[in-house]
């Protein structure tokens, strides 16, 4: 059976872990110093790691229109406290947020071929390491403009990848 013939020769195959260890760390070599970029903030001036963002998503004021940060306006204590009700910084009104509209943005689905509408996030808090202490801010204007060039250059960066990754394992 095509099973059993593939259990043998994983079995009897021999495996070169050296081999396999020094072409994979070539390869995220590779990467990183290829998309490094991409996941890098400044803190005190120095570049560091970002472990993550945080992301909020946006919504729109029934009084006035304007847009609401969820994160900044009903978040407290570092994210472990969640308002339920908040209010606007734009007109002052109190808000909560199941009467809050959507804020929806249109973007183009290559998979529907169509327009569709889209939520609205933010980032607002970057998680990072700095040699062995990880710490979080809010997100700052180096890394909007980092995030905003990325998603500018998402499709150079992607078919770049695909193409990185299609010659790294072409034999």
């Amino acid at each position: 059976s095509p099973i059993a013939t593939h259990i043998c020769a994983t079995y009897n195959n021999e495996f070169n872990y050296e081999r396999f260890k020094a072409r994979s760390l070539s390869i995220l070599k590779k990467a990183e110093d290829k998309f490094g970029w991409m996941y890098e903030t400044l803190c005190n001036g120095k570049k560091v790691n970002v472990n993550y963002y945080i992301w909020s998503e946006t919504f729109i004021c029934p009084s006035c229109g304007e847009k609401i940060n969820l994160w900044k306006e009903s978040v407290e204590n570092n994210g472990n406290k969640i308002n339920p009700d908040f209010y606007c910084p734009n007109c002052d009104k109190l808000c909560s947020k199941d009467k809050l509209s959507k804020n929806y943005h249109p973007i183009f689905d290559k998979i529907l071929n169509d327009s569709i509408l889209q939520s609205k996030f933010e980032p607002v808090v970057v998680n990072y390491k700095n040699d062995k202490i990880r710490g979080e801010r809010e997100v700052e204007r180096y890394d909007l403009e980092l995030l905003n060039y990325a998603k500018i250059h998402k499709n150079l960066v992607t078919s770049r990848c695909f193409l990185t990754i299609k010659n790294t394992f072409s034999y």
